[in-house]
């Protein structure tokens, strides 16, 4: 943790500032310590580096904390080495008002980001790295450790862990850049994880989010039995389930031949044309991810990103439209695709 943190940070109970108490440093960074109120009725410790928020977290958000810790732990390499280049395209294929070269030219002059949902740093590493603004990255799981390992170079990153609802911002901390993409679905409440983050942005500023689409009725059905049912057993069993899923996934793949599907079945929400069988498996019927072009793990652990936490809240483009205008945010972009909702939002 750097120092200069503490310009940022507060005591999520209290809102008071903190007072640091180092046991151990390296370089810049307080590596061992404490972060407590003025009186010390609020003590929050730092261990290998990271300022740890979570550590008591509400049972409904301990699932979702231990599905996400086991799926990073899995594979640390996951968008970093692996799926470097689907990473880099994959945000500007759902923020498609950008492209690779005017979202440097946006986040270079950007003074203080908000990264919610660090993962494994993936946006950090890939997309973040141009900004000469502060960058605040937080995630509720463990990968935070592989988060801070990797760029605890940059000195312009602060790696915390936290929950999305008991962040250690005060009312003094607002960002002009938040980045919230595939992450506050997984909350307990996606509504009210968008306006606690949204509560975040500063005048002027500018928020990119992508949350899950609201599907037809036959792929709802069955996301809502699966999930009941993967996020309530063993870990081990619900990896078994989502390797059988990809398998699945591979081999509706290999058929070439395209699925015509002569008229609009409107009560299902199929529309007529040519699918990709294993594209109108995924999007119809139940998710089993897989791509030719990506490693087996990429899609296996994108398959238990679904099925394991308990939270994958879907939603329609009315119903965030309808949040933004109850809390005075403008829409300014807005991209629909099969799998999810993307959008830009600011305050005026």
């Amino acid at each position: 943790m750097y120092e200069k943190l503490l310009d940022y940070v507060a005591c999520p109970v209290c809102s008071r500032a903190f007072t640091l108490e180092t046991a151990k440093k390296e370089g810049m960074h307080v590596m061992e310590g404490s972060l407590s109120c003025p009186m010390g009725h609020h003590r929050f410790p730092i261990r290998k580096g990271i300022p740890r928020f979570a550590d008591t977290v509400q049972q409904d958000h301990s699932q979702v904390k231990d599905s996400f810790s086991s799926k990073w732990n899995a594979r640390p390499d996951l968008g970093l080495t692996m799926g470097v280049e689907f990473t880099m395209n994959f945000l500007f294929e759902r923020y498609t008002w950008y492209t690779r070269e005017t979202y440097d030219r946006f986040i270079e002059g950007r003074k203080l980001i908000l990264d919610v949902g660090s993962g494994l740093g993936r946006i950090l590493q890939c997309h973040l790295s141009k900004t000469r603004g502060e960058v605040i990255s937080f995630e509720i799981s463990e990968s935070v450790d592989v988060v801070f390992n990797n760029h605890k170079d940059m000195k312009n990153v602060h790696v915390v862990q936290a929950d999305i609802f008991n962040l250690p911002f005060p009312r003094t901390t607002r960002f002009d850049y938040i980045i919230a993409n595939a992450v506050l679905h997984h909350t307990r409440s996606t509504q009210v994880a968008f306006s606690k983050i949204s509560s975040l942005l500063a005048k002027d500023g500018i928020m990119d989010t992508y949350i899950y689409r609201k599907k037809g009725p036959i792929r709802e059905l069955v996301d809502t039995y699966l999930i009941e049912h993967t996020s309530a057993i063993s870990e081990n069993e619900c990896w078994e389930f989502c390797r059988a899923i990809t398998d699945l996934g591979k081999e509706l793949s290999k058929y070439k031949e395209p699925l015509v599907i002569g008229k609009d079945i409107p009560v299902l929400g199929i529309k007529a044309g040519s699918y990709n069988l294993q594209r109108f498996f995924f999007y119809e019927i139940m998710k089993c991810f897989w791509n030719n072009d990506i490693d087996y793990d990429f899609s296996l652990m994108t398959n238990y990103d679904w099925y394991r936490p308990k939270y994958s809240h879907r939603h329609t483009s009315d119903e965030f439209i309808d949040w933004c205008r109850d809390l005075d945010l403008s829409v300014k972009e807005m991209n629909v695709i099969p799998a999810g909702l993307a959008f830009q939002v600011t305050r005026g």
